[in-house]
């Protein structure tokens, strides 16, 4: 049970189940999916293996996708749906996210 707060992991160190989330992992130990409280976020990734693209959908189904450029190995911008154009937030080089 992922909401008692015991933590499981699988054969490679992925953490499964945990602080009431479920975790789901790739053959590559990327972390594809969580869900938690009835929030599910997906990670899509690139050939690179970098992460691309997540997509959060609360409770009522309601869904934000977020998409990610990078310069490099670094995460340079996020962009964001938002009408009928993208918002970009941009990333100081100061400050490299995971």
């Amino acid at each position: 049970n992922p909401n008692n707060g015991a933590y499981t992991n699988d054969a490679n160190g992925n953490t499964l189940t945990g602080g009431g989330k479920v975790n789901t992992w790739d053959s590559q130990n990327r972390l594809v999916k969580v869900v938690k409280a009835g929030v599910t976020s997906e990670f899509k990734y690139g050939s690179d293996g970098l992460r691309r693209r997540s997509l959060v959908t609360n409770a009522a189904g309601e869904a934000t996708q977020t998409g990610y450029v990078y310069d490099g190995q670094m995460m340079v911008a996020e962009t964001v749906p938002h009408f009928n154009f993208a918002v970009w937030r941009f990333r100081s080089a100061a400050r490299r996210l995971r």
